[in-house]
C-alpha cells in the first residue's frame, strides 16, 4: 500500500467510525455533529482522489 492509498483508506475509516456513531448517538444532538463530520471526511477523500487524476 502506497501512501495515497493509505491516506484514502484513513479517510473512509472516519467515514465509518463518524456514521457508526451518528447511530449509536441518532437519539440525540451529536447525530448532526457526527454525520456532518462523516460529509467533511468524504468531500477530503474526494478531494484526494480529484488530484490523483
Amino acid at each position: 500500500m502506497n501512501l495515497l492509498e493509505y491516506a484514502i483508506k484513513m479517510e473512509l475509516d472516519g467515514v465509518d467510525y463518524y456514521n457508526n456513531q451518528a447511530e449509536l448517538n441518532k437519539d440525540n444532538e451529536l447525530y448532526n455533529v457526527f454525520k456532518e463530520m462523516a460529509k467533511d471526511e468524504m468531500a477530503a477523500e474526494f478531494g484526494v482522489r480529484k488530484e490523483e487524476y
